[in-house]
């Protein structure tokens, strides 16, 4: 995958508007994250499975894919597995060690198995414990608490609602870029 993304020149604007993002979800995982991972990646799309208590909704995982396509893209990717890199810009962090432990212990079920492709790229469906959810569903799931500990959000009053404002601002930006 990595290779056929050095050969896109579209940037960031281009994969917001071409990733194709799936979504999938299951209470249980069925194993080590990174067995259950290796069943159901693609070649072709970037696949993760995430806690679907720390997802916030569709914009944060469509962003961190399309960051992650670009990092390859501009050679400036931390991992050299795609499914690390966006689990890092999921994560906020640019340490692997660091992404993963928060993952594991802020995360619990159920999960949520995410697939980005661009340029058409389909993949067979993962195994049946496996349901399909569309992504307005993806947020459904969000614990607050949980995701503020991931991003280190620990504010009150005035600061929460200038951090709030912030995300809110990227999340119209991004959904610009999309037109």
């Amino acid at each position: 995958m990595v290779e056929e993304i050095r050969t896109l020149d579209i940037g960031i604007t281009g994969f917001l508007r071409e990733l194709k993002l799936s979504y999938w979800i299951s209470e249980e995982l069925g194993g080590d994250p990174a067995t259950v991972l290796e069943k159901v990646k693609c070649d072709g799309c970037l696949t993760q499975v995430f806690p679907a208590p720390l997802i916030v909704g569709h914009q944060q995982l469509q962003l961190a894919a399309a960051l992650t396509f670009e990092a390859y893209l501009k050679g400036t990717a931390v991992s050299k597995k795609p499914e690390i890199q966006f689990l890092l810009f999921f994560t906020g962090t640019r340490q692997i060690s660091q992404a993963i432990e928060k993952s594991r212990e802020l995360g619990g079920p159920p999960y949520i198995l995410v697939r980005a492709c661009i340029h058409g790229n389909t993949c067979s469906p993962p195994p049946s414990q496996w349901e399909v959810i569309s992504e307005e569903e993806v947020g459904a799931w969000t614990d607050l608490r949980t995701v503020s500990k991931m991003y280190g959000v620990n504010l009150t009053g005035k600061e929460r609602a200038e951090a709030l404002k912030t995300v809110l601002t990227a999340i119209a930006y991004s959904k610009l870029l999309m037109r």
